[in-house]
């Protein structure tokens, strides 16, 4: 009887925990979904012998950037990654070293230790970290929907379309720096819709433009996010109904701007303390790009980058299932507007 009575007990208890927590279970959840989908493609396209010859070319490209800093002589400084940003190949190899340092453990207490190549063992590490930072921008846009006054349905919304976008997965599953990028990003908006006192917005200034700087240390391009908080301190200015003078000279905008700087030291440093030999790449990048993938003839008539996407990177690795439910529904939403608030669920 007082088993019976206990299991009662607990059983009530676990129910009425569940549905107390049920959006932190189906965030956790979402977050989980998000994290083995993209852990599946880990090993994608690659041997685990050397050299690799991975799929992705620019992986190529990055193995090469690892393989220029060394711990002994102290050489921190992955030159050819100037061409688009350096933070991701310093995470990286902060995440080897505590590989090595833990297979070196295991190695001496007798347990099991990859048996790869050191190119390998730089494209997996390279690749967790991307498939962590895909996990993490998971959470994170969750709660930045919510601090944006939006309703718990959109917040879980969003995180369950980026936890299954197949770009987002796919670009997961590279040694590449755009998802760091994106979630060092998401991380910022968080911070900035955080409600803060007019005393600490100084300091939420100063940590968004940490945050930004990193993104831009991350990949270049980044920098022109900058412009988010910029135009979310003129609204606030102008809401407090501040002169004219008072909103285009703001403090704000220099604690946001030196801070960002500081970021971007940070993420970057050799782009400061050597910039006349750094400077090499980002000219050699800035003369390439631009006329080769963003020319108007490649843009209108060149349909090959798209093509490659639906014809071979979805179907081999993010999997067509997820694009086919996530187009399907947006077309089905477009077609019936009474189910655009399915699609849209802000409120």
């Amino acid at each position: 009887m007082t088993i019976q009575t206990n299991s009662k007990f607990e059983l009530k208890h676990a129910v009425s925990y569940i549905l107390t927590h049920k959006v932190q279970i189906v965030l956790a959840a979402i977050v989980l979904l998000g994290l083995s989908i993209r852990l599946l493609g880990i090993t994608w396209g690659f041997s685990t012998k050397g050299p690799v010859m991975v799929f992705h070319p620019d992986e190529g490209f990055a193995l090469m950037v690892m393989n220029q800093m060394h711990v002994k002589p102290v050489d921190f400084n992955p030159e050819g990654a100037h061409s688009e940003g350096t933070f991701y190949y310093y995470v990286t190899g902060g995440a080897y070293l505590i590989y090595k340092s833990g297979a070196t453990l295991a190695a001496r207490i007798g347990l099991p230790t990859l048996a790869v190549s050191h190119s390998a063992e730089l494209v997996l590490v390279g690749r967790l970290v991307s498939i962590m930072a895909g996990a993490l921008s998971i959470f994170l846009l969750y709660h930045v929907v919510r601090a944006a006054n939006l309703s718990k349905t959109a917040g879980l919304l969003a995180a369950l379309f980026v936890a299954i976008y197949p770009i987002d997965v796919i670009y997961s599953q590279f040694m590449r720096p755009h998802i760091l990028a994106n979630t060092l990003l998401i991380f910022s908006l968080l911070v900035l819709f955080l409600k803060t006192s007019t005393k600490a917005n100084r300091f939420k200034y100063a940590l968004v433009g940490i945050l930004l700087g990193l993104s831009t240390a991350t990949r270049y391009n980044m920098a022109i996010t900058l412009i988010i908080p910029a135009l979310y301190i003129f609204i606030d200015s102008v809401e407090n109904k501040r002169t004219f003078l008072q909103i285009i000279f703001n403090v704000d905008y220099v604690i946001l701007g030196v801070s960002f700087i500081f970021g971007v030291f940070l993420g970057d440093p050799y782009l400061f303390l050597k910039y006349s030999e750094m400077s090499y790449y980002l000219h050699r990048q800035s003369t390439f790009v631009p006329p080769h993938a963003f020319a108007l003839n490649n843009l209108v008539a060149d349909i090959t980058y798209p093509l490659r996407y639906i014809t071979y990177l979805i179907p081999e690795s993010g999997k067509p299932f997820l694009a086919v439910g996530i187009y399907l529904s947006v077309f089905f939403a477009l077609l019936r507007k009474s189910r655009l608030k399915l699609a849209l669920p802000l409120k």
